[in-house]
């Protein structure tokens, strides 16, 4: 498996806080729950959802990696307003151009 210098980054701060705070046993079962991860956008997704429901402790990140397929994870999207644009964008299935155009014209009290 090759990583990225920014996820290995990632994967080294989560695991050194789990070693920190609970021991060597609880980073082994955190490795376990995690080795099937094969891509960058795997690791980018389990921090960003720990993120989100700010847990830190391995149970929880153990629970979270097996149920990553809940979340939807679109890296891009930087706060509220990225995320309504994109969710808009993906329900009426426009390219963002064609978006800006039309939300000029007919949606002014829109968020985008």
């Amino acid at each position: 498996m090759s990583m990225l210098a920014g996820t290995a980054h990632v994967c080294k701060i989560i695991f050194e806080k789990i070693l920190e705070d609970e021991g060597v046993f609880a980073v082994n079962e955190l490795a376990e729950a995690v080795k099937h991860f094969r891509t960058e956008e795997q690791w980018d997704k389990l921090a960003a959802v720990a993120e989100l429901t700010d847990v830190s402790d391995s149970k929880s990140l153990i629970k979270l990696a097996g149920h990553l397929n809940s979340f939807d994870f679109i890296p891009e999207v930087q706060d509220q307003e990225d995320l309504a644009k994109t969710v808009f964008i993906m329900v009426l299935n426009l390219p963002s151009r064609r978006l800006a155009r039309k939300c000029s014209v007919r949606c002014r009290s829109l968020i985008c």
